[in-house]
């Protein structure tokens, strides 16, 4: 697992990748969505990754999506872009060296403006996921949703202070339905459910440790964690509960047919 922060791992290539950047290109033409396409592939390929035109094509969508976004980006020094847009790839790519559209599911200009560390995980999914959004400490990031991602991928959690912080992540499936996973910030691995009821809220309440108590707006359930249940559209509380360990909580407004994943990483007293 490779755990890359917002910092420079090669600070020399940044400043000098950022200068270059800097005098080839006008204010208008940087701020561009074109621009800041063409300043993210040279950035990547200039610590060794190949980005192939459909790729180059998604860039181009994600910041004509997020045009706001990326009109902020463009305040910050060139520097301060290279340097998160580089972290973006060294934690996202691992290993690989090509980069097609459907690896950029998980790029957002929210990690060009804000400090976020990135840590990349494996995705588990049965069908197709496009993300659409991170929430870490209350702390919001906005996905395009324009490329889907698939299983086995690797996806990049924002991660929080704490070995326990939780992350909620945010998803679409083809058919329309909502799909949400909530765990800590450093697990390996985020497992989507997506299948089931077509109105019914389908949650799936796990812990570490197991065998865990659950309430559902503060009622008791029948089953211990692992375990799962249909619920009504609205707002729902969940609550785990084990002796010796702090009580875990978390309370969502549900859609129709939504599923929410829970991972609760359980902390002791």
């Amino acid at each position: 697992m490779n755990l890359r922060s917002v910092s420079s791992s090669t600070p020399l290539l940044i400043i000098i990748l950022a200068a270059a950047l800097g005098e080839a290109r006008s204010g208008t033409a940087a701020g561009s969505v074109v621009g800041m396409a063409q300043e993210t592939k040279e950035v990547a390929n200039a610590v060794g990754f190949d980005v192939d035109e459909p790729a180059f094509d998604a860039l181009r969508e994600i910041y004509a999506q997020q045009s706001k976004k990326c009109k902020e980006a463009t305040e910050i020094t060139p520097k301060h872009r290279a340097s998160r847009i580089e972290a973006y790839f060294l934690a996202k790519m691992g290993n690989k060296k090509a980069i097609g559209s459907n690896d950029l599911g998980d790029f957002s200009c929210d990690y060009l403006t804000r400090d976020v560390k990135l840590r990349s995980a494996r995705l588990e999914i049965k069908e197709p996921v496009s993300l659409r959004s991170a929430n870490i400490d209350g702390v919001m990031i906005d996905y395009p949703g324009i490329s889907e991602m698939q299983r086995g991928q690797t996806i990049l959690v924002p991660i929080g202070a704490g070995s326990t912080e939780n992350v909620t992540l945010t998803g679409m499936t083809r058919a329309g339905k909502k799909v949400t996973w909530t765990g800590p910030s450093l697990s390996d691995v985020v497992s989507f459910s997506t299948g089931g009821t077509s109105a019914g809220c389908e949650i799936y309440v796990n812990s570490e440790p197991s065998k865990a108590t659950v309430y559902f707006d503060d009622r008791e359930w029948y089953q211990k964690t692992k375990t799962s249940s249909v619920r009504d559209p609205g707002k729902l509380k969940v609550r785990i509960k084990l002796e010796g360990y702090n009580d875990w909580e978390q309370q969502r407004d549900l859609e129709a047919g939504e599923s929410w994943t829970i991972e609760a990483q359980l902390k002791r007293r």
